[in-house]
């Protein structure tokens, strides 16, 4: 057996290392050196070119002429190819070789201003505004009488400095790069005695990137390629049987996807959970991270639900319930699918759960309307029948009995026509409110309230009941008039009709953040808890009995209900039995 050789003896990895941290640092060096060193002789330059303007215009300060100034200013910079600015103390631009100094800023925020103005030469590097480019500034003090008079400015575009930089730059990466051909062609020569084996290593680990992890790599002579390939054979080993891992998972997560409408459960044979989506631990009221991987038992608590988890573990074809969460008085429409890996061989079964809860409130509505409003129909057409059978029998002969009968049959068709009209009325308002239809404008409430009272006010006195009417003049909303004043007349016709003889209304509206809201109350009979609810279903009544011998149709609340939804309103309302009801219409306040 040959002598495993130390790929360390042939080959040294910190010599390139060194020499290009080498060069690196000698770029950086030379950069910073050759950027220090133009700087600073650019700015002895500026420098010196300011001290002999100083001495030009320094008698032009004492007094002040700008005028003189601004043409000596000229002249110069026409000559030395440098913008000049004059500045006074003040940061006032009194001359500029390049711009007109009316339209420039005070300058006292600039650097070098601020640096010159402390009686020193200030410098700085920045971009222009006015000139567009970058450029290095020199500002120098101009001293009269030991003060500050003004301010000379010499500015060089940065152009040609940076051009300078550019060309040395170059010519230190030139270098750079000559060095590293020459450690890169030496380096060469070293590594073309192990590019053999790293070649092969290369091929193979394309071989198993492109899914070929059944082959393995040969014992090489080197120790550290050697150990390379144990570790590239051992993960080829792991990725293959991952591989199997995901091809079993994602034919998992296809099943999923493809049958997924809510909450989503997968359990695997050992009625462990392996997958749980958190619709379906909210149904449940489960922790995802704690239930993961833990068995049905523990952590599926309603016994309905683990027996149907259990039962779809056993059964081989898709199964389908629906059960109830008693707690939450949820309704759960659950089914299962079998899942199968590799093999066709069983691997657990995805559980999928529908919240139906919604559903089951509009099928219990339905059937409480459709039986109501055949209720409250079937009840007069069945008197009228018998009153008209009545009426036919020829033995009728008295005219006052018939007359009686036929008050009666008026009475009844009254209550018919009644009901249909607020059928009629409630479909219209929900047409209305899903095309649009109603017109809205700005109104005011108290006019509104008022007309509706006026209106009440026959039925109350019937029973000596008194109407109190509380509004501002100035409360005002974007209404339909009418709509809105028969949504008032049905709440304080109820208050009427449920108050006692000799009680108190109250109509009130007011102001609050955003809305307003009218309030009506009575000193009823009040309505019961659980029967808030549902008051403003239809046909819904609180005392059946009562409210039939009162002719109501059972829609009046409906309707207000509708007429305030069309408004972009909602009303409520607070009631306690032997207390009394008040209701709250609240409607957006105009702008």
């Amino acid at each position: 057996m040959r002598k495993k050789k130390k790929i360390f003896w042939q080959l040294f990895p910190s010599y390139l290392l060194i020499i290009f941290i080498s060069l690196l640092l000698v770029t950086i060096y030379s950069s910073n050196l050759f950027n220090h060193f133009y700087h600073k002789q650019i700015f002895n330059e500026l420098q010196q070119r300011a001290y002999l303007i100083e001495n030009q215009l320094s008698k032009e300060f004492l007094p002040l002429n700008t005028d003189a100034i601004k043409d000596i200013c000229k002249k110069i910079s026409e000559k030395i190819l440098n913008r000049i600015t004059i500045i006074l103390p003040s940061g006032k631009v009194i001359a500029d070789s390049e711009e007109d100094p009316s339209w420039m800023d005070n300058h006292t925020d600039r650097p070098e201003i601020k640096q010159a103005l402390t009686g020193k030469v200030g410098s700085s590097k920045r971009f222009s505004n006015t000139l567009g480019k970058n450029m290095f500034y020199v500002a120098v003090p101009v001293l009269k009488n030991n003060e500050i008079a003004g301010i000379i400015r010499i500015a060089m575009p940065l152009t040609l400095i940076e051009d300078s930089l550019a060309r040395a730059y170059l010519e230190i990466i030139l270098g750079g790069f000559l060095v590293a051909l020459i450690a890169g062609f030496i380096n060469y020569n070293i590594s073309k005695k192990i590019s053999l084996p790293l070649e092969q290593l290369g091929n193979k680990a394309r071989d198993f990137a492109s899914g070929n992890l059944k082959k393995r790599l040969p014992a090489f002579t080197l120790e550290e390629i050697d150990d390379v390939a144990a570790s590239m054979n051992e993960m080829a080993e792991q990725l293959n049987e991952r591989m199997h891992i995901i091809t079993r998972q994602n034919r998992e997560q296809e099943t999923i996807l493809s049958s997924m409408k809510s909450g989503l459960i997968v359990i695997d044979m050992q009625k462990r959970i392996t997958k749980l989506n958190n619709t379906a631990a909210e149904l449940l009221n489960l922790d995802a991270k704690k239930a993961y991987e833990k068995r049905i038992k523990d952590t599926i608590k309603n016994i309905d639900f683990y027996k149907f988890f259990s039962k779809a573990l056993e059964s081989k074809k898709s199964i389908e319930k629906e059960l109830t969460l008693d707690r939450e008085k949820r309704f759960i429409q659950v089914y299962s699918v079998p899942i199968y890996g590799e093999n066709n061989k069983r691997s657990g079964t995805l559980i999928v759960l529908n919240d139906i809860t919604h559903i089951k409130r509009l099928e219990n509505i339905r059937h409480d309307f459709v039986s109501n409003v055949s209720h409250e129909l079937k009840t007069p057409i069945t008197s009228i029948q018998g009153y008209v059978e009545t009426l036919l029998d020829d033995e009728l002969d008295d005219p006052a009995e018939i007359k009686n009968f036929l008050r009666i049959i008026k009475k009844h068709t009254g209550r018919l026509k009644a009901i249909i009209e607020d059928l009629l009325s409630l479909s219209r308002l929900e047409q209305g409110s899903g095309s649009g239809e109603i017109s809205l404008e700005k109104w005011n409430i108290k006019d509104i309230l008022t007309t509706a009272v006026q209106t009440c006010e026959q039925s109350a006195e019937l029973k000596s009941i008194k109407i109190n009417l509380t509004c501002n003049s100035n409360i005002k909303s974007n209404v339909n008039p009418l709509l809105i004043e028969q949504a008032i007349i049905n709440l304080i016709d109820n208050a009427i009709k449920y108050s006692e003889d000799g009680g108190n209304v109250l109509v009130e509206a007011f102001r609050q953040p955003e809305e307003i809201v009218i309030k009506v109350k009575d000193q009823g009979c009040g309505i019961s808890e659980e029967n808030l609810s549902r008051i403003f279903e239809r046909f819904y009544r609180v005392d059946k009995a009562r409210s039939s011998k009162l002719g109501g149709t059972g829609l009046g609340l409906s309707i207000v209900k509708h007429i305030i939804q069309i408004h972009g309103g909602h009303i409520d309302v607070k009631s306690e039995v032997g207390e009394g009801s008040s209701f709250y219409i609240h409607l957006p306040e105009s702008g």
